[in-house]
């Protein structure tokens, strides 16, 4: 039997792969100059339509903290889901990658889009989705656990900062939360479930309130101490 330690291992494997070709291209990008932001997505052009495999590999090179952001990101959401959906979780991957990207040549702004925020941003919300719809205790626990460390994960669905592509977060978290929906009756990996009770009317009584919805008042049985006082000696005839 495979242990947690191990299904962690393996969940981790994919995101790493994935982070370690982003810090591939974006040295090769800033070693050799390559101005690899034109291979991003440029909205509603044809040259733009390769950035839709391209772009998330793709990271701005003026300071590492885009890609070293994306890369915790990535790691964290990733692992996360090839540990509670490993049966569905490149699909997931496939699917998050591909659809965000379109959205974003389809309906964004005419500038080229770089990152693999879009992707991280559909991780997240199909991870939150599935844990609303499943309601699932541990599950519960990983939508406390994202809440608290990526709570501001919300903010950047809005055009708040300058130069960042909140439509990559946007066009990411509806297809994240449009596959959350989708997959919602896959059972999620390494969590416990607690089997609903099933009524067997041969094993109990056909009258119980659970079954008649009616609840008959239970009278406890009384009971009364009658006290019995000693006879008093008869002293008469004592002197």
């Amino acid at each position: 039997m495979k242990t947690k330690t191990s299904h962690l291992t393996q969940a981790l494997l994919v995101p790493a792969l994935l982070s370690l070709a982003m810090w591939i291209v974006y040295k090769l990008d800033v070693v050799y100059k390559l101005h690899l932001f034109k291979y991003g997505v440029l909205p509603r052009t044809g040259m733009g339509l390769r950035g839709i495999l391209t772009t998330p590999l793709i990271h701005d090179t003026h300071n590492n903290y885009h890609v070293f952001e994306n890369t915790l990101a990535l790691l964290f959401f990733g692992t996360l889901v090839f540990y509670f959906y490993r049966k569905i979780a490149a699909r997931v991957v496939i699917f998050s990658w591909v659809f965000t990207q379109l959205l974003v040549w389809a309906l964004a702004n005419p500038v080229y889009h770089v990152g693999m925020s879009g992707v991280i941003y559909s991780f997240a919300f199909f991870l939150i989705t599935g844990s609303i719809i499943r309601k699932n205790r541990q599950l519960t626990g990983v939508l406390f656990l994202i809440l608290f460390l990526y709570g501001s994960i919300f903010w950047g669905l809005f055009p708040l900062v300058p130069g960042v592509s909140w439509e990559s977060h946007l066009y990411g978290a509806l297809t994240g939360l449009v596959l959350g929906i989708i997959y919602r009756k896959v059972p999620a990996d390494q969590v416990q479930t607690v089997p609903p009770i099933i009524d067997d009317p041969a094993d109990d009584d056909p009258n119980a309130w659970w079954k008649t919805g009616v609840i008959e008042e239970r009278v406890d049985p009384t009971i009364h101490y009658h006290y019995i006082p000693k006879d008093e000696p008869d002293d008469a005839g004592k002197k």
